[in-house]
């Protein structure tokens, strides 16, 4: 059974908590009357198809149309992380900002190459692979 999260209202009867201090523990007494303590509930089960859990938000993305929709010709895409600090625990490379990264580069290459194949069809003219491939070395991260 999982364990329900719960909020204790420290009173002048609450014996001291332990805490987690540096690599050690410590027992502390907590002011009463103005001090809570919030225990969490059970963490979720870990996603165990990360890749595919994060392409399904870019592609089914809640309230909003999906990332490929959104990209139009001559904008720039710039993705941006609000939390510049390091994973904590440490992650393994790639961490999961690297691989949402590199999914929606992913998924901008396939725009692209569906833009390039439509024009390809209309202009008669068809860019080489190898130029595509260059064009992505040269500015994508990863892989």
């Amino acid at each position: 059974m999982p364990r329900p999260g719960f909020v204790l209202e420290v009173d002048r009867s609450t014996p001291p908590i332990l805490f987690w201090r540096g690599e050690g523990f410590s027992l502390e007494k907590l002011p009463a009357d103005r001090t809570r303590v919030i225990y969490p509930p059970e963490p979720l089960a870990g996603i165990s198809d990360l890749d595919g859990a994060i392409r399904n938000a870019l592609l089914n993305p809640i309230e909003m149309d999906p990332l490929p929709a959104l990209l139009r010709p001559g904008m720039k895409l710039t993705i941006a992380f609000d939390d510049v600090s390091l994973p904590l625990p440490k992650m393994r490379r790639p961490d999961v900002r690297q691989r949402v990264i590199e999914a929606v580069l992913d998924l901008a290459a396939e725009a692209l190459r569906c833009g390039h194949d439509a024009l390809g069809e209309v202009t008669g003219r068809v860019v080489p692979d190898a130029l595509l491939g260059h064009i992505f070395s040269t500015f994508c991260i990863g892989k």
